[in-house]
């Protein structure tokens, strides 16, 4: 299409970029001074006869969005580019979780079935109490958890959590460097697993347990703990699982109530014992293996033995002597030579 016009000074371009439009000064068959335009804008045109107008289209750009709020947004495209399409993806529901812990929310009242993958790094309250009451989630899920936990923040009910990882898995966790829980709160504690799976656990820095793991439903698994020489405190320990034997040279008492009775099978407390001394007379000297762990292998009670420390290795004298009490079902399944191997070490077992 071309306008002809008789006469102007100036002429104001304005052309959309997937339109061509020619604009003619005069005829250009009688005229010879000719203006080329190629962009949009405000141009001088009185000292020319011919104007040809030519504005290439702007490249066209798609552009993916991310929405995690509610609110107003303006979509604009990048210098030089038209906007093509736009694609909005829209998930309010984590952020709007993080808003609701952050601002004194309890994870316990979270009604979704399955726990959200959070990013854990945006949540930055420090009470971070009763979080994971009764959620499904998977290993990976409760690590990026566990790796937000420090001495300063309140953890207490980091538990419950029901895990959902298949049978036969083999699990790792692993506490954050730098976290002792120096609160003594309980960590993933009373939590439920699915049968048949192995969990190792990395305790790094870990000094305190509060009531640790009491995972009540695997059958056939086996629990091993890394990294737990520094552990001082250890109670409640995990149920209806194997535990490998682990290194207890810091632990300035027994673990508090043993294990449960649906445990079959312990390697063992690596030099319990040694850290009484460090404690003195005020830890709990009394390991109790009766109501408890009913059902602990010959193997097992052996084991329990042969891994305690000698505490005649010390001129130390005890105001309670570190006692393990067996129970009259565990009492006799051991003879009193195998009984001998804790007593030469300083120790004392009764029913």
């Amino acid at each position: 299409m071309a306008d002809v016009l008789t006469h102007i000074d100036t002429l104001d371009v304005e052309v959309a970029p997937q339109e061509e439009l020619d604009v003619t000064v005069g005829s250009p068959m009688e005229h010879s001074r000719v203006l080329s335009i190629t962009k949009n804008g405000k141009h001088v045109v009185s000292e020319y006869d011919l104007a040809n107008v030519d504005v290439q289209p702007l490249p066209k750009q798609d552009k993916v969005v991310e929405i995690t709020k509610n609110g107003e947004y303006t979509i604009e495209a990048d210098g030089g580019k038209q906007l093509n399409k736009v694609v909005a993806k829209v998930d309010t529901a984590e952020q709007c979780l993080v808003d609701f812990i952050n601002n004194g929310g309890r994870f316990y009242y979270y009604q979704g079935e399955e726990m959200p993958d959070l990013d854990w790094s945006k949540i930055t309250t420090t009470n971070l109490s009763r979080m994971t009451y009764k959620t499904k989630a998977t290993c990976v899920k409760v690590q990026k958890m566990l790796d937000i936990l420090s001495d300063e923040k309140n953890c207490e009910g980091f538990a419950y959590i029901n895990f959902q990882d298949p049978i036969g898995s083999n699990l790792f966790l692993k506490f954050p460097k730098g976290f002792k829980n120096s609160k003594k709160q309980n960590v993933l504690s009373n939590c439920t697993f699915i049968k048949n799976i192995n969990v190792t656990i990395d305790c790094q820095d870990l000094e305190y347990t509060g009531t640790f793991l009491g995972w009540t439903s695997i059958q056939n698994g086996r629990l091993t703990l890394l990294n737990t020489k520094q552990l001082k405190q250890f109670y409640n320990p995990t149920s209806g699982i194997a535990i490998n034997v682990f290194d207890c040279d810091g632990l300035q008492s027994t673990p508090y109530n043993g294990v449960h009775n649906a445990t079959r099978y312990l390697g063992g407390f690596r030099n319990l014992g040694k850290g009484f001394l460090q404690n003195g007379t005020a830890a709990n000297h009394l390991m109790y293996f009766d109501s408890y762990m009913q059902n602990l292998s010959h193997e097992s009670l052996l084991n329990i033995f042969n891994e305690l420390y000698d505490l005649n290795l010390h001129n130390f004298k005890f105001a309670n002597q570190p006692t393990i009490k067996l129970g009259a079902t565990n009492f006799a399944k051991v003879t009193e030579e195998e009984i001998k191997i804790a007593t030469d070490k300083g120790w004392i077992v009764t029913q």
